[in-house]
């Protein structure tokens, strides 16, 4: 790694031997919430290894949690303070990776992240072997992160729930529709993808499902309707959906629920 100069360029290179890479790659792919969670209790320890905690925060970045901002500004502030000023910028692309859409201070490389910081002017070079997988594949991260520059599944009513499934799964974004209400005004469709749903085309309200209690059906004035009840809060009863039953609309939500608790 270069010493850090304002407005030059700077190099972290993140190594993984050749016989560890591929299992490598598939435990990013296999995140979820319960591994992020670890992840984040990892790199709040002050004693951890500066360019350790710097490849924890980029994997985390990846997975475009953005609860995660909190343990990750404060890493960041930490090995800034501490004279680990590389590793800090490394920090901040990877808080700058928990958007849904990274800003234009990010690019994508064949072999990792070129970034460079509003603040300081200052640029950093990072090779990420499991960066560079994912960037071959036209994304960002792993499935655990909506993929936004994938067109959306729409559901139809010849639409397989198996396909919908492994759509999300993989990172794709389920889009239900739902019918008008009563007075015609249109309902803001739901998105499913592997790791929560929301109302939101951003996903910025996401409910993850490591925070849903349950998926269901509920009954309310003679119609079947898809409800499910996140930890601490009331029960949400969607709208009608304009194609596929509630139930077939639980199954769906049931088996990513059950993904996130396996």
């Amino acid at each position: 790694m270069s010493d850090p100069e304002k407005g030059g360029s700077q190099y972290l290179v993140l190594e993984i031997p050749d016989e560890e890479l591929l299992f490598a790659i598939a435990e990013d792919g296999r995140l979820d919430d319960r591994a992020l969670d670890a992840l984040e209790s990892e790199i709040r320890d002050p004693g951890c290894d500066s360019g350790w905690a710097a490849a924890v925060a980029l994997t985390i970045g990846r997975s475009g949690r953005g609860s995660s901002v909190g343990v990750l500004s404060a890493l960041r502030q930490r090995l800034a303070t501490s004279g680990h000023e590389t590793e800090a910028l490394a920090v901040a692309l990877a808080i700058e990776l928990l958007r849904p859409r990274p800003g234009p201070q990010v690019e994508r490389a064949d072999s990792g992240y070129r970034f460079v910081d509003a603040n300081s002017g200052q640029e950093v070079f990072v090779e990420d072997p499991i960066a560079a997988h994912w960037h071959r594949q036209g994304r960002w991260g792993p499935p655990i992160r909506p993929d936004h520059q994938r067109s959306p599944l729409v559901l139809k009513p010849h639409t397989d729930l198996e396909a919908a499934l492994a759509f999300a799964r993989d990172g794709g974004i389920v889009l239900l529709t739902f019918r008008p209400d009563w007075l015609g005004r249109p309902a803001a469709p739901l998105r499913i993808t592997k790791a929560g749903l929301a109302r939101d085309p951003q996903l910025s309200a996401l409910t993850r499902f490591s925070r849903v209690r349950s998926v269901g059906v509920v009954e309310r004035r003679g119609r079947s309707l898809l409800a499910y009840e996140p930890r601490g809060e009331a029960l949400v009863v969607l709208p009608e959906a304009e194609v596929w039953t509630a139930t077939q609309l639980a199954d769906l939500l049931g088996r990513l629920l059950n993904d996130a608790r396996s």
